[in-house]
């Protein structure tokens, strides 16, 4: 198995392996010994849940679903989410947000929110087309 050289520079984190006979890269998610207990996939990021609650996120973060900061826009490698303080039994990727549950049964919930997709409620703009939608339903 080889190294790939693009996602090797930083020994901060750690690399992706690729085997050379089937393409295939090895994702490195063996952290200080935790293995991964869940990992889930929405259109364009991967989480993964690891044996002691931790979670880590790559993939496209433009809409917030990585949970990484508005900042954030694309993790090319597996980052760590600091912003849960508890330990995450189960998550869920959607395709632009993602959800998870802790083992004290708190539900929390990342990135776009479009048709109450994080259980927020319906935007501002959504709440105004409805109203919109509403009232050509009372004209006609």
């Amino acid at each position: 198995i080889e190294k790939a050289p693009e996602e090797c520079s930083d020994t901060s984190k750690p690399c992706a392996a690729k085997n050379p006979a089937t393409g295939i890269y090895q994702i490195p998610l063996s952290v200080c010994d935790q293995k991964v207990a869940q990992l889930c996939c929405g259109d364009h990021h991967c989480i993964s849940v690891m044996s002691d609650g931790a979670v880590y996120s790559w993939g496209s973060g433009s809409k917030g679903q990585l949970g990484l900061g508005k900042d954030c826009q694309v993790s090319a490698s597996p980052s760590l989410l600091m912003s849960l303080k508890e330990r995450v039994t189960f998550a869920s990727a959607g395709s632009c947000h993602t959800m998870c549950t802790t083992v004290s049964g708190r539900v929390f919930s990342w990135g776009t929110g479009d048709l109450g997709a994080l259980g927020l409620g319906l935007k501002t703009r959504e709440r105004e087309r409805e109203r919109e939608r509403e009232k050509r339903q009372l004209r006609s």
